[in-house]
């Protein structure tokens, strides 16, 4: 109760001065008109009927005047508040290097299409993407380079996510991760293999002659209620596999067939 009471301190006093400035404000201007009315008239006399008219003006005048700038202001202050609120999520939700989502703003976006992708009972795709060779890249042109390296995959993989509705986001590390809902093993294949040759064909971008690529594990699953975090762990054991076996590749697994295809 104390520690509530505690967090709704500040507004309770706000809410104390903002009454105590509009009382304090009223009865300056009341005693201000009675001056002007009186002032060089000491014998005046006023009816009930003119004392009635002139406290019913000034109930009407005063709150006219101060209610619209404390309204102002405080819906001024609320809207602050808000605009800071939804800065605090985005940031909360981005990678500050790529500007791509993180891991908790991934999840919660994918969370929320495979929702929407439940209801349309669609397939669904999952993508993770590796730099290969990334530690050799930072020994070589310094973690400048594999900043670089990693803004640039970041580009390529937002342009896709335009281009083709896919929700994408950095893992942490070199790795990446994107959403595909509606996409079968065959569209995952072709999206993987056409960001993975748009990464190779970027490498002169980033002054490193050898150039950059990038391995791709894919899973696909035509369950459209099929859970997230198990989608990602066979995307996972499929981007193990074409680390293992050779790099610079995509390999799709079809959850429901339990079968695997290289392309």
């Amino acid at each position: 109760m104390f520690a509530e009471l505690g967090a709704r301190a500040p507004f309770i006093r706000r809410v104390v001065l903002v009454t105590l400035f509009s009382v304090a404000t009223s009865l300056a201007m009341t005693l201000l008109a009675l001056r002007l009315v009186f002032h060089g008239h000491p014998g005046l006399t006023l009816s009930a009927a003119e004392v009635e008219w002139f406290s019913l003006s000034l109930s009407i005048l005063a709150p006219a005047l101060i209610c619209p700038a404390a309204c102002y202001r405080s819906a001024k202050l609320v809207a602050e508040l808000e605009k800071a609120r939804r800065d605090l999520d985005i940031l909360a939700h981005t990678d500050q290097l790529t500007g791509l989502l993180n891991r908790r703003g991934f999840d919660a976006a994918a969370i929320e299409a495979l929702e929407a992708n439940r209801l349309a009972r669609r397939p669904v795709a999952a993508l993770i993407c590796d730099i290969d060779h990334f530690k050799s890249i930072n020994d070589r042109f310094g973690h400048g380079g594999g900043d670089r390296s990693l803004i640039r995959v970041a580009q390529i993989l937002r342009a896709f996510s335009k281009s083709h509705g896919l929700i994408v986001g950095r893992q942490g590390g070199d790795e990446f991760v994107a959403l595909a809902p509606g996409a079968d093993a065959y569209e995952a294949a072709k999206i993987g293999e056409q960001i993975r040759s748009a990464c190779a064909a970027r490498g002169s971008d980033l002054d490193n002659p050898a150039g950059v690529s990038i391995s791709i594990g894919a899973a696909v699953s035509a369950r459209a209620d099929f859970p997230l975090s198990a989608l990602l762990r066979c995307a996972d054991v499929a981007l193990y596999d074409v680390k293992r076996s050779g790099r610079n590749r995509i390999q799709v697994a079809e959850i429901d067939k339990q079968w695997s295809h290289a392309a």
